[in-house]
């Protein structure tokens, strides 16, 4: 969900303003005679500097609130798997763009986004408790060892995205001794609803400077730039040569027992209304993926309405999953609008053709969403029963 609201966000704001800058650094000041396009230069170079770009972003990132509020979806996944690689924030892009602008006065700006896709792919592998040591590639790249410790709170260690070497240089390295199970952020959401999770740190904030007596305008503003993380400059290119792992055998052992914290789960659980909720994620994704095919055939009204109605709908289902009144009518809601507006076509975009089975889809959503509402309120309520009578039975016996 919280990929798909990612990609959902950039497909309203269009063009993002760090490819844009990129592009009018490289026409009006770049040497674009310096370096043929088709040189191996471009291979090495570009590679280093997309890497160093990501390293001093991501270190950034935890340094300071108001990049954190962006960053801070990445590291909310209780669970270290690949999925957790999907979780990005919806507003990174807003705090990232000025470290990648340094390669914009040598490089073409189609090579410089090749790279820059391939060092997020090269991410996705490390996100992975099973791979435990990869023997000398641990002093160049970034591995699942060292990116277990940049997940693990406090987390504030081990930036790097491909290479190693740039934390260890600049005195941000920290090896594993061991696995724990124990991922996430020091303060965990309560919610599954994956739009409150993009501004969550962003309330908290908020809250923080609304606790102080004296507070203006301009504090709630500058506390977003205050530091949450405290890092030296150092630079130490020799500290590559160190010794990682004492013993890296024991990397592969993967964690006993419980894991050391609660997991955030749903209060009120049916497999009807999670069997609902995964099918409904499907068919949201997939209108998704329509939407980012066609986007440039949509009028600006038309891609920013449907991605809206898109992301609301990932938010409903998020709220589903924690059990809450309000999600029920809320997708009692989402339902009839999406029959009625199926039903009598009133949302029939040129660039994207709805197919006319949507209307008899949508009509049959209603009736399966009442079948699943129906079973998931019983459900509920015999549950909250039994509750009862456990505490009441407990209080006789006292």
């Amino acid at each position: 969900m919280l990929g798909a609201v990612m990609l959902l966000f950039k497909c309203i704001i269009g063009p993002t303003v760090g490819l844009s800058t990129y592009c009018w650094i490289w026409s009006n000041y770049g040497l674009q005679g310096l370096i043929p396009v088709d040189s191996w230069c471009h291979y090495i170079f570009l590679l280093l500097a997309a890497d160093c770009g990501y390293y001093w972003f991501h270190r950034t990132a935890h340094e300071y609130h108001f990049s954190w509020s962006a960053h801070s979806v990445h590291h909310s996944g209780e669970d270290y798997n690949f999925a957790t690689a999907l979780r990005q924030g919806a507003l990174q892009g807003f705090t990232s763009w000025p470290f990648y602008l340094l390669p914009a006065f040598l490089f073409h700006p189609a090579l410089f986004v090749m790279h820059q896709s391939l060092n997020t792919l090269g991410q996705f592998w490390i996100h992975t408790t099973i791979i435990g040591h990869v023997g000398p590639l641990e002093y160049i790249l970034n591995t699942p060892s060292h990116h277990r410790m940049h997940h693990r709170p406090p987390g504030n260690c081990n930036y790097a995205g491909v290479l190693i070497i740039w934390d260890r240089m600049f005195g941000t390295f920290v090896g594993e001794k061991k696995q724990k199970d124990y991922y996430g952020l020091a303060k965990q959401y309560q919610t599954f609803d994956p739009l409150w999770a993009n501004m969550e740190h962003v309330k908290r904030q908020i809250q923080v400077v609304g606790k102080r007596k004296n507070k203006t305008m301009l504090s709630y503003c500058t506390q977003f730039f205050r530091k949450r993380a405290h890092h030296p400059f150092v630079f130490q290119p020799f500290n590559i040569f160190k010794t990682i792992h004492p013993n890296p055998n024991t990397l592969w052992n993967l964690p006993e027992g419980s894991s050391q914290r609660i997991r955030l789960e749903s209060q009120r659980k049916h497999f009807l209304l999670t069997a609902y909720v995964v099918l409904e994620f499907l068919c949201t994704l997939g209108a998704s993926i329509g939407l980012l095919l066609h986007a440039k055939g949509l009028t600006s009204p038309e891609r920013i309405g449907t991605a809206l109605v898109l992301m609301l709908s990932l938010s409903v289902l998020g709220q589903l999953l924690d059990g809450t009144n309000m999600a029920l009518f809320a997708e009692t809601c989402r339902t009839f609008s999406l029959a009625y507006l199926f039903t009598f076509e009133l949302f029939q975009p040129q660039g994207m053709p709805i197919p006319k089975w949507f209307a008899l889809a949508s009509q049959i959503r209603v009736g399966v969403w009442f079948v699943t509402l129906a079973v998931s309120v019983a459900s509920f309520s015999s549950s909250s029963k039994e509750e009862k009578k456990k505490v009441e039975g407990g209080t006789k016996v006292e």
